[in-house]
């Protein structure tokens, strides 16, 4: 009996050690990152420039369509070095930042040098500041005169947005790190051509992959040309990568629904890269294919935009056939978007998955009191640093976004900078919980959240 009752007693206590081990954390090791990550901000040119008044968003905003018109938004086209000086303050050494096409080429075939000057001097000043340069040429805004023409829903938008990165890349190119060719062409399909909340308002699903499908022809042309120029030049674009699941766990209609939609969202354009091949599908909604050859390998690195969560209901009455959802009882930000820092962690494996570098060319959030984006940082940081660990290329990140500006249809209310602006006077402040990317970036840990 009592050599049971030892028997009994050791393995107890084996148990208890197994449990101890088992509650102990997945990562005890510190998170580190190398010499030469990027770490940095990014912006938007009609988001903060002020003055752009030749675009279609500009048209959109005098329709009354937006809470705001962007107006002299921050006038980052004359303070440019102000927030350059900024960034530097806090140890960034990357930002990125966009062209505006409309001031570039404010009427078809018309090209204007004083502007290319300008951003020869912004580049400069930038580079004054020891900030790597990521360009996107193509920030959501299109020209008046190529709005009018049908904009991306016309097949001559790829070559004409090859023809304005032609103007573009010979004057600047020197001046510029890393491009971006177009920004989230998944976000102006949704917004612009199926729920048409933003220019130009369309309601039209199949349309909607049409035009997905031009983007990719645009990016194709631009890399294209750029390479032409810079045979070493890198050039990716920024992709919204969401996280979709289904609405409820004992539906299996919603789960499945939402892989759908992961892999139209997510990694379809990715593969029609790889292969050359445009195959964009949603069964039962949207098919769009084409052969494109140059579109082959047009990528040198992946951009990554991520925000939030998606949970995915089947609505067969709603055009989509489903209806986006936020997950009940968790945090949100001042948007109402849900904060889920692990969706980070998978989204990054996912783009990794490719083959590609990765930087992430976008992650923050609407906090106008500054109460949630500390934790924020550290989490999604934290996140960033395990996909790391786990083998993912990630080289440089890049918080959406340096300053307060416009956002879109919700004007200024959203705040999402590491620095805040006051719009009355343009006086700008870092807010406290800059802290965290300051202290990232200055020690290439994440001490300052106790990581």
């Amino acid at each position: 009996m009592r050599r049971l009752h030892k028997l009994s007693l050791f393995a107890g206590l084996l148990l208890v050690v197994v449990f101890i081990v088992a509650a102990a954390p997945r990562r005890p090791q510190p998170i580190t990152f190398p010499a030469g990550f990027l770490w940095g901000a990014a912006t938007a040119a009609h988001q903060v420039e002020g003055g752009n008044y030749n675009n279609d968003y500009y048209l959109w905003e005098k329709a009354g369509k937006t809470k705001d018109m962007a107006g002299l938004a921050d006038d980052q086209y004359h303070r440019y070095a102000q927030d350059f000086d900024l960034a530097q303050s806090m140890h960034h050494n990357a930002f990125r930042m966009s062209i505006e096409w409309s001031r570039i080429e404010p009427r078809q075939g018309h090209y204007d040098y004083a502007e290319i000057e300008h951003y020869r001097a912004v580049l400069q000043s930038a580079r004054d500041h020891g900030l790597k340069t990521f360009v996107t040429l193509h920030h959501f805004t299109n020209p008046i005169w190529a709005a009018n023409q049908g904009g991306w829903s016309n097949d001559a938008m790829s070559e004409w947005f090859g023809a304005y990165t032609s103007f573009v890349v010979p004057n600047i190119g020197d001046l510029v790190d890393f491009w971006l060719t177009v920004n989230e062409p998944n976000v102006t399909m949704l917004t612009g051509y199926i729920v048409g909340l933003t220019p130009p308002g369309k309601t039209d699903v199949k349309l909607a992959a049409h035009v997905l499908g031009n983007f990719l022809k645009g990016h194709a042309r631009a890399y294209r040309v750029i390479h032409a120029y810079y045979p070493t030049a890198k050039v990716g674009f920024a992709h919204h990568m969401r996280v979709f699941e289904g609405n409820t766990w004992w539906n299996i209609i919603d789960p499945l629904v939402a892989s759908w939609i992961d892999t139209f969202w997510n990694t379809q354009i990715l593969r029609s890269i790889q292969t050359g091949h445009i195959y964009l599908d949603v069964p039962f909604v949207a098919h769009y294919e084409a052969e494109w050859p140059e579109l082959k390998g047009a990528i040198d690195f992946l951009g990554v935009n991520y925000y939030t969560r998606d949970m995915v209901k089947v609505n067969l009455a709603s055009p989509e056939k489903f209806d986006v959802l936020v997950k009940q009882g968790m945090p949100v930000n001042d948007l109402g978007w849900e904060i889920y820092p692990h969706g980070f962690y998978k989204v990054l494996m996912k783009a990794a998955s490719f083959g590609w570098p990765v930087y992430v060319t976008e992650n923050g959030i609407a906090d106008a009191k500054d109460t949630m984006r500390r934790q924020f940082l550290c989490d999604h940081l934290r996140e960033l640093g395990h996909a790391r660990q786990d083998g993912a290329d990630i080289r440089g990140y890049l918080h959406w976004a340096l300053i307060d500006n416009w956002e879109w249809i919700e004007g200024f209310r959203p705040r999402f900078g590491l620095v805040a602006v006051d719009y009355a006077t343009q006086n700008r402040t870092i807010r406290p919980s800059a802290e965290v990317l300051t202290e990232a970036a200055r020690t290439n840990t994440l001490q300052v959240c106790g990581l």
